[in-house]
């Protein structure tokens, strides 16, 4: 109900540069995702997402759609890290209040996570992929980096 005409979502606890954000606004999908191209395969847990074309600098204003995210993609799978980034506008907003009221009426909704929910969407309504470098960090490195000075 309360996600209308061109939402913006991101995870509480990121920070980005301003130019991440100017690219999101730009597309003109209906339901677009920021992904990471400079991603730690190493880390302990990441949404990392297969797209139908890997990240090129020859890509420039070629569209790419989101094809699967996961947590353990093999290496060769990756094309980024999505970081919780996202825009809906138009008929994405409500594809994905229909997702929501879907996947809420399962018995185990407490359980799923943002990969389960844009996995349900990709599979009928196509979501792109607006790829980024860097530019982005999440609170605990933020605060790390502050601390060390």
């Amino acid at each position: 109900e309360k996600i209308n005409g061109d939402v913006i979502i991101s995870h509480s606890e990121m920070m980005y540069k301003p130019h991440v954000l100017t690219e999101l606004l730009a597309t003109d999908h209906d339901i677009s995702i920021v992904v990471d191209v400079d991603y730690d395969a190493n880390k302990e847990s990441g949404y990392y997402v297969k797209a139908d074309i890997p990240y090129s600098r020859e890509l420039y204003d070629q569209s790419v759609n989101l094809v699967e995210v996961d947590t353990s993609l093999s290496e060769d799978q990756i094309h980024g890290e999505f970081f919780g980034l996202w825009r809906v506008k138009g008929k994405g907003a409500e594809v994905l209040k229909e997702s929501l009221e879907i996947l809420g009426a399962k018995s185990n909704f407490d359980q799923l996570t943002f990969a389960d929910l844009l996995n349900h969407i990709q599979s009928s309504h196509s979501i792109s992929v607006t790829y980024i470098k860097s530019s982005w960090l999440d609170r605990k490195t933020y605060l790390s980096i502050r601390d060390k000075g």
